[in-house]
């Protein structure tokens, strides 16, 4: 008589499905690289950045832009 896994595979996947739904919908982790790159963005909007910074340009920018050129 030959033993059969069909019952204990399909118990071990279904453990591991349940385990990882749980992991999926209850570990919130703290995406702390999204966060500091976040706080930065706001900190140079409120700054006031210019072009070299990722923001727009102001009038004081476009007049160094003439004047160096």
């Amino acid at each position: 008589m030959t033993l059969s896994w069909k019952v204990p595979m399909l118990v071990m996947a279904g453990l591991c499905s349940v385990a990882t739904c749980f992991f999926v919908l209850f570990f919130h982790t703290d995406y702390r690289r999204l966060q500091a790159e976040a706080d930065a963005m706001m900190a140079r909007a409120g700054a006031g950045a210019g072009a070299g910074a990722g923001g727009s340009l102001n009038a004081k920018d476009v007049g160094e832009v003439e004047q160096d050129g």
